[in-house]
């Protein structure tokens, strides 16, 4: 029950009591005296309430006053705790400023040299001989990731029975060839990229086209690549950046279905990639047939070494067999042997009858002597 409401009850019991005072004032006393037992009664009522209620709500009061409190202390610590954070964070930006300003101090630094060795490089490459060279670096590397090797695998810049001289020559199985020259029509790509109106890039879309068709006949005309017997039927263009290929194929379409028709295969360092790793596989490939059959006729002729082999063996064992019987007769109690034997005692029968015979006549000569004596 609110504090308000019993002192509200309370004025309200008095205010009636009073007026019941007033009205039964005159009559007699043993009225009044009720009157002021019910009022006196109403009034202790009223007051016991009003003490329970306040000391109720000054507990209550002192409850919410610890609960205030606590509430304080733990907004007090998270205060703490994020002023903290925050004195942290102010320090790591602190840092990070520094270490941001020195990355792109580092960065505006970076940006210079890159700035100026695209200089240099745009420098280098508008150059067509170092264009070449660079090209040439390009599709050497490529070869290398293949696995392939210089004169093994192929031949570099070397001339034909035609009298050109292709930059690079692979070597095919059957004694085939497959001839690749390295081309970049950088300047018209150039032109095409540096375009700013419609017109220009149109123009400049001409120009690369004109370039392209242009090397590609340089590869298949007259004297070309393809003229030579041991070629393949086809011949490898490479473009040495995969951007300037992407620009070729989204901006000469035409020329390079033209090219596929003349056996022209135009190749980025990605599809060049793709094409070695098939030729190698085609060269290991006929390696092991030809490997193969070199193995078949090897194993022909040990069968035919063996079989030779073979027969000697019988014949050995055979003449083994008639040693070892002829041995057999030469030990005793072989036949031979026996038959030695016997002949031997015979001779020393013999020699027993001879040795008798010799005694007796030593005996006949002395006997004469004795007599005349």
């Amino acid at each position: 029950m609110d504090l308000t409401a019993v002192i509200i009850i309370v004025v309200a019991v008095i205010m009636v009591g009073f007026a019941v005072v007033a009205a039964v004032r005159r009559r007699d006393d043993s009225v009044q005296d009720a009157v002021e037992a019910a009022i006196a009664s109403v009034v202790g009522e009223a007051r016991e309430a009003f003490d329970s209620r306040l000391s109720t709500g000054k507990t209550e009061l002192e409850q919410r006053h610890r609960a205030i409190d606590e509430q304080v202390q733990g907004f007090k610590a998270e205060v703490k705790t994020m002023r903290e954070a925050l004195t942290s964070m102010q320090t790591d930006a602190a840092k990070q400023h520094g270490t941001i300003a020195e990355q792109l101090s580092e960065a505006a630094r970076g940006t210079s040299e890159l700035t100026k060795t695209t200089g240099q490089l745009k420098d280098v490459l508008s150059n067509p001989t170092a264009r070449g060279k660079w090209g040439e670096r390009m599709a050497e590397d490529v070869l290398r990731v293949a696995g392939m090797k210089e004169n093994v695998n192929y031949l570099k810049q070397t001339k034909l029975p035609t009298g050109r001289i292709p930059d690079y020559t692979f070597l095919l199985p059957k004694d085939e060839r497959l001839h690749m020259d390295v081309k970049f029509p950088l300047a018209a790509h150039s032109e095409y990229v540096e375009a700013v109106s419609e017109s220009e890039r149109h123009e400049a879309r001409k120009r690369l086209r004109l370039a392209v068709r242009s090397h590609v006949n340089g590869l298949v005309g007259r004297d070309g690549y393809l003229d030579s017997q041991e070629t393949v039927g086809c011949v490898l263009m490479f473009i040495p950046n995969d951007g300037l290929y992407a620009s070729i194929h989204e901006n000469c379409r035409d020329e390079t279905d033209r090219a596929l028709e003349k056996g022209v295969l135009i190749c980025s360092p990605s599809t060049l990639l793709a094409v070695l790793v098939i030729v190698r596989k085609a060269m290991d490939t006929f390696a092991l047939e030809r490997s193969a059959q070199e193995i078949l006729g090897v194993l022909g002729a040990f069968e035919t070494q063996w079989d030779k082999f073979t027969e000697a063996i019988t014949t050995v064992s055979n003449r083994a067999d008639l040693l070892r019987r002829g041995v057999d007769e030469l030990m005793p109690g072989g036949t031979r042997r026996r038959m030695m034997d016997k002949q031997l005692g015979k001779i020393e029968h013999l020699r027993e009858s001879n040795a008798l015979n010799s005694d007796n006549r030593e005996e006949l000569e002395t006997e004469p002597i004795r007599l005349a004596g």
